[in-house]
């Protein structure tokens, strides 16, 4: 895989982790208050999020890590949010994106 097509499955797969990721908060917005103007999903939402970003990733091969340390880099308030996330793809993913993947978040 070249830099540019690399570059722009990376860019995929965190486009399909930070989708699920900003559904995951307005769920939990709305748990909290009810009356919060953010849109109501459901688990079923969540899934098809999940599961884009698996077959992103299934069908580029690329390196679940590569993609985990950028999104770190992105958003550093939701490390614990994505490195769950991560883990959880991991355990569905082929050999060939687990390539130097580190399970859980990084110590700081």
């Amino acid at each position: 895989m070249d830099n540019l097509e690399n570059e722009i499955a990376i860019s995929n797969a965190k486009y399909c982790i930070l989708l699920w990721l900003d559904k995951k908060k307005a769920r939990a917005t709305k748990k909290a208050d009810s009356n919060a103007p953010v849109h109501t999903y459901t688990v079923l939402d969540l899934t098809k999020s999940f599961n884009m970003a698996l077959e992103e990733l299934k069908k580029s091969g690329v390196s679940l890590e590569l993609v985990k340390k950028s999104l770190y880099k992105d958003s550093p308030s939701d490390i614990q949010a994505i490195s769950h996330f991560c883990d959880t793809l991991a355990a569905r993913l082929p050999q060939k994106n687990l390539e130097g993947y580190t399970h859980g978040s990084p110590e700081i």
